[in-house]
């Protein structure tokens, strides 16, 4: 487990033994240090190359850098090969996380975003700045060349001014508000190279020099600076000048330094093949002894004996161990594993520990914090495949995958032709063939992902014009490597060879998400017709069973999002896609009654086949702060997982291993999702008794699955049920009268005591006089792709005959909360209407009920049109209560309505809301149905 901590923030404690000018340097093992660094020729001699996913290069946080002003200056090269793909268009220049107890909330980063076939041209998302987590700021200079090989001069300086940002010396971005911090917490290293929060983004570059110092330049020093033929140089204010001139190997002299300034030592981390196991990865079993690791950068005259002292606290923060170890330290960068005495003396669940480094004398040198998961034993092979979604970066433990339950890896871009043949006939195998490898011998599969055309053999879309001044526009413009092959040969030739090359791999996709293929809409996945997808496809599925007649071929992971193409499958199946697949596989990001309406195209064509859900994670990853995302993508992912396994999935994977394990160190959601793993384990969906109760069961044992805030009475043979919340804290239920209540809360297992099993068939649930309804009238919880800007509501369903429309949700324009519900209308009286309704439970009936809501209308046509939201009687086809508005209305109104619940009133109530006619858009908000 490669735990970056103690050693890092050591400095913040200790004045180093080095002397200014020179330092010691490590290679650490566990980086892969069976490499070297790779020098290159820049404008001033040598310049050290950053183009892996783990060539970087650590210093330490302290004396590098000033909070409240200073400059950074980074002499730089552009590389003449460099890969395309995911992450690979980006040139990271330097990132800098916080420290440990700070982890996600803020983070700096400079970077460079340049496609391979726009060498000449900025585009907005060219370059950006990020001071703080999904905040960037952007720069664009289109009169520089950024073509490859090119040299450059980027300087970024911040103080009394606010932040400055120039390229070669001239202004190209400024903000006057960004003044006083750096960023909101101090660093705990500067890393130059791989970014340090979404590790699967390299630096692609070469850097030449890096200077920092403690004042904020003026524009006069810069423009100097970058006109000078000379190499930059130590003046009174620099903190830190790197030089790269081949010195950085496993010791050496690397930087200088401001006189009378000390430093600990440096590390690179650099890649020879695939990255080295990293252990456990933060998942341990119960039987087994917990090893933490942590990694000194510290140097010291002489080996000292130290002091590890630990605390380790649960999920819900109660201290459940402590206690120290004495470990004895050499004179130099070094790896510590901390053996825990506590085997055996912890439950499975996830904890956080928390270690320091002491002195004989007491004094603290640093802190880590640490992440980890505590299983109660391995998974048995099962029939499900659970998988998680690989990037381009094999950095995540292996280890800990297989012991979470993973038994497949989805390579998105780890076959992708832009790596695999970057020049025509220049194949490169080594490392995809190194990935197939490396899981089967972890007893895991392969779904290999074919697509994303190189530089050489691309076209752009026949309709590149339609796409202007689109939402997915600027994706068109910088995701280049997603256009179509322009000769079908080429591609048919990539795919025999990449087949052919990795038969350990018994899956292949043809392409990631094509159904994004329209102009006019959040996302661009692929740059052609749906005519030109099915010919890559018939040629793809013949030169894979040619390759390797035993291979199955995957349908391609659509995003199955209706606002991206809806009729994708349709029009393939009719085009006669049935026999160039061999297993259904999807994305769920458009919601679980889009991906219920492809399964029955599937089925209706007569595929009976396995169904794959290829990619999903819950929004919370981006829209959840720090400290709660982890614990929130869990419990989402969880309930997603139950709730998608009722369309009888035979695999199921996770998007993405850099989410669920950050840093090298696992979430909240590792530990939930390995839960329901064994919890589900052999189980098949039996029913679903609501939206929030649902069945598992086989011959020997049944599990009910549940979640919700109001109180729920269970009827059960059995005389005691075992409650098990999603993070494994349990507790016993006496049953009276073959009865139970129970207020499940955020997700609960419910199964037998002993020998006594649920009776499935028997089983019923049932819910007290309702509180307030809808649930999630608020639209606070929502799933979708983040990325494409593509939200749907939970618990809501967008009705099947009335369609006429776009449902969103807003993120920005909202009553409260975090999100409001978003319809477009048709456009016209004569195209029918939209509807999002929601089934009601059972109301008590004579009684009087309010219904509220808030709307907000932009209507700009003269013709009619309605925004409505009802309470309407399916079984008696009535009208019990509707809030109605036609006119435009700027903000947010509130309209309100009372009905009497009729005694005769049938037992299909659905709250509605719905938008008909000429209207633009239509916004909804905190819409609630309570009892008087």
């Amino acid at each position: 487990m490669a735990i970056v901590g103690i050693g890092v923030l050591s400095c913040l404690k200790l004045a180093a033994q080095a002397q200014p000018g020179s330092t010691e340097l490590s290679i650490p093992g566990r980086f892969g240090g069976r490499g070297n660094p790779v020098y290159e020729n820049t404008k001033f001699g040598k310049g050290i190359r950053v183009s892996n996913l783990c060539d970087r290069v650590f210093y330490p946080g302290c004396g590098t850098m000033r909070e409240d002003q200073g400059t950074i200056e980074a002499w730089i090269k552009l590389l003449d090969d460099t890969e395309e793909g995911h992450g690979q268009q980006w040139r990271n220049i330097l990132s800098t996380p916080p420290l440990d107890d700070q982890m996600g909330e803020t983070y700096t980063q400079l970077n460079l975003c340049i496609t391979q076939d726009s060498k000449e041209v900025f585009t907005p998302r060219s370059m950006r700045f990020s001071l703080r987590d999904q905040e960037a700021k952007g720069i664009n200079s289109p009169t520089l060349s950024w073509a490859a090989g090119s040299e450059h001069v980027v300087t970024v300086t911040w103080g009394a001014k606010g932040l400055e940002i120039y390229l070669d010396g001239k202004l190209a971005a400024s903000d006057p508000q960004a003044k006083g911090k750096f960023m909101g917490h101090f660093p705990a290293r500067l890393i130059v190279g791989n970014h340090s929060v979404y590790g699967q983004l390299t630096g692609n570059l070469i850097v030449d020099e890096l200077k920092i110092s403690d004042i904020q330049r003026n524009a006069d020093y810069v423009a100097k600076a970058a006109e000078s033929i000379l190499p930059p140089s130590l003046d009174e204010s620099t903190l830190m000048l790197s030089h790269f001139n081949s010195s950085l190997e496993a010791t050496g002299t690397l930087t200088e330094w401001k006189k009378g300034r000390a430093f600990t030592s440096i590390q690179t981390a650099w890649q020879s093949g695939l990255s080295p196991e990293s252990g456990q990865g933060g998942v341990f079993l119960q039987s087994e002894p917990l090893v933490l690791h942590a990694f000194l950068s510290r140097f010291a005259p002489a080996a000292e004996s130290l002091e590890v002292k630990y605390t380790i606290r649960d999920f819900h923060g109660k201290e459940v161990a402590a206690g120290s170890k004495p470990v004895s330290v050499p004179a130099r960068c070094v790896d510590l594993d901390v053996p825990l005495p506590i085997a055996g003396n912890l439950a499975p669940g996830f904890y956080t520990a928390k270690l320091q480094l002491v002195t004989a004398k007491g004094e603290t040198l640093g802190k880590s914090s640490q992440t980890f998961c505590l299983l109660e034993g391995d998974l048995p092979q099962g029939k499900m495949l659970w998988g998680f979604n690989v990037y381009d970066d094999y950095s995540t433990s292996f280890e800990a995958m297989k012991r979470m339950g993973i038994r497949l890896l989805r390579g998105h871009g780890v076959y992708f032709w832009t790596h695999i043949e970057p020049q025509k006939g220049g194949y490169r195998f080594a490392g995809a063939k190194g990935f197939a490898e490396k899981a089967d011998r972890y007893g895991m599969k392969v779904l290999g992902v074919l697509g994303n055309t190189p530089a050489w053999g691309r076209v752009p879309p026949d309709n590149i014009q339609a796409f202007v001044g689109g939402r997915n526009y600027q994706s068109v413009l910088l995701d280049q490597d997603r256009y179509r092959p322009a000769r079908i040969d080429d591609w048919s030739n990539y795919v025999t060879q990449t087949v052919t090359a990795n038969s350990l791999v018994p899956y292949w996709e043809i392409w990631n998400e094509p159904d994004w293929h329209l102009p006019q809409t959040p996302g661009f996945g692929f740059g052609g017709t749906t005519e030109q997808y099915f010919e890559l496809m018939k040629s793809g599925f013949a030169a894979v069973k040619k390759a390797n007649p035993k291979a199955r071929v995957v349908f391609p992971g659509i995003a199955s999002a209706s606002v991206a193409d809806p009729d994708f499958v349709k029009d393939l199946l009719q085009g006669g896609a049935l026999d160039y697949f061999n297993i259904a596989a999807m994305h769920a990001y458009g919601g679980d009654q889009f991906f219920k309406e492809q399964v029955d195209l599937f089925r209706k064509a007569g595929y009976q086949g396995p169904i794959w859900q290829s990619e999903y994670v819950p929004d919370a990853f981006i829209s959840e702060p720090f400290p709660t995302r982890g614990k929130k993508i869990g419990l989402d992912q969880v309930r997603h997982i139950v709730k998608w396994l009722q369309f009888g999935l035979s695999a199921y994977v996770i998007h993405s291993t850099d989410i669920y394990f950050p840093h090298g160190q696992p979430i909240e959601g590792c530990f939930s999702t390995a839960l329901l793993f064994r919890k589900l384990h052999d189980l098949a969906p039996i029913r679903m008794i609501s939206s929030e109760a649902y069945v598992f069961g086989n011959r020997d044992r049944t599990v009910l699955v549940l979640w919700g805030a109001s109180p729920i009475e269970v009827s059960t043979s059995a005389s005691k049920l075992i409650v098990t919340d999603y993070m494994g804290f349990t507790k016993e239920l006496e049953a009276q009268e073959g009865k139970v209540t129970l207020t499940p809360g955020e997700f609960v297992y419910v199964e037998t005591a002993g020998a006594e099993k649920l009776d499935a068939e028997k089983l019923s649930v049932s819910a007290g006089l309702p509180g307030v309804l809808p649930e999630n009238g608020s639209f606070e919880e929502y799933q979708g792709d983040a990325g494409m800007g593509n939200y749907t509501p939970l618990k809501w369903e967008l009705s099947t005959f009335h369609r006429k429309g776009k449902m969103n949700l807003d993120l920005l324009q909202k009553k409260s909360g975090k999100a409001s519900l978003v319809l477009e209308g048709p456009g016209s009286n004569t195209e029918g209407k939209i509807v999002v309704f929601q089934k009601l439970p059972a109301l008590p009936k004579g009684r009087r009920y309010v219904l509220q809501a808030y709307l907000r209308v932009g209507k700009n046509s003269p013709e009619k049109g309605t925004a409505m939201v009802t309470v309407w009687d399916r079984d008696k086809s009535r009208l019990y209560a509707s809030l109605a508005l036609t006119q435009n209305m700027p903000e947010f109104t509130l309209l309100t309505a009372e009905f009497t619940l009729p005694d005769d009133a049938g037992s299909s109530l659905t709250l509605g809301c719905s938008v008909e006619g000429a209207i633009d858009r239509v916004w909804f908000d905190d819409i609630i149905l309570k009892a008087r």
